[in-house]
């Protein structure tokens, strides 16, 4: 039996269904589709997985290093760019840009991830840019709580 919780999960680019990176394998089938792609190398999955892991622990400088790298074989690969954003915003995971207090949505990193991503993760970092435009609107009141919602999120993850 397959652990998947230890694996990177990509997506394919016909559907944008998961599809995971079985180590040693040439080729794998989305089984949403049943398109047949090429696996990532598993430099690849080594380089976003490191990248990830210098995020969680704050070493932003390390970890754009190994997003750098990634992007270098593979430069059509959007999660790395977000990579590269969160460690440029000093972000420690992807889904803290929900809570971001920075406009994100004009940086190269956000635009050349927009441009790479398949239709699903198109829809999830779209989702980032419109949290960010309805905080605009917001009364002082939901303002004072969204501010101590990021501030719980940047202490506590």
């Amino acid at each position: 039996m397959i652990n998947f919780h230890n694996m990177l999960i990509f997506k394919c680019k016909n559907c944008g269904g998961d599809i995971p990176a079985l180590p040693n394998e040439n080729t794998v089938i989305c089984g949403s589709c049943h398109t047949t792609i090429p696996s990532p190398t598993s430099s690849e999955q080594t380089l976003f997985k490191l990248g990830k892991l210098m995020l969680s622990e704050g070493d932003f400088e390390k970890a754009d290093g190994f997003f750098n790298e990634l992007l270098a074989a593979n430069a059509d690969f959007a999660p790395a760019y977000i990579g590269k954003l969160c460690a440029e915003l000093g972000l420690h995971y992807e889904t803290q840009l929900d809570v971001s207090p920075v406009d994100f949505s004009n940086t190269e990193n956000f635009r050349k991830a927009l441009s790479c991503a398949d239709e699903q993760y198109r829809r999830v970092l779209e989702g980032y840019m419109t949290h960010e435009l309805a905080e605009v609107a917001q009364t002082p009141e939901t303002k004072r709580v969204g501010f101590f919602k990021r501030l719980w999120l940047r202490l506590f993850n």
